[in-house]
């Protein structure tokens, strides 16, 4: 039913961070992502009490992997937040 209006599947990979919440944070990683030259496919945010979750959705596993790479250096290495795939 679905491809009969005209949906589709497509691959992607999807990473989940959480953790306290700190201003800036999802702009801050989303933004150093896209710096990086790796295209983001989705983003949602948001916020529940003083902790975050966000989702970052790319076209393939290898983009995935490479946003982790440059997430961690916008967490720092002592940050209790975490890039999970």
């Amino acid at each position: 039913m679905a491809r009969e209006a005209g949906f589709s599947l497509s691959p992607a990979t999807t990473l989940l961070l959480q953790g306290e919440n700190r201003p800036g944070f999802a702009y801050a990683a989303a933004n150093a992502v896209a710096w990086a030259g790796i295209a983001i496919r989705d983003h949602e945010a948001g916020v529940v009490g003083d902790r975050f979750s966000s989702t970052l959705t790319f076209a393939s596993e290898e983009d995935a992997k490479k946003a982790v790479i440059v997430i961690r250096r916008v967490i720092g290495d002592g940050e209790r937040q975490s890039p999970q795939s």
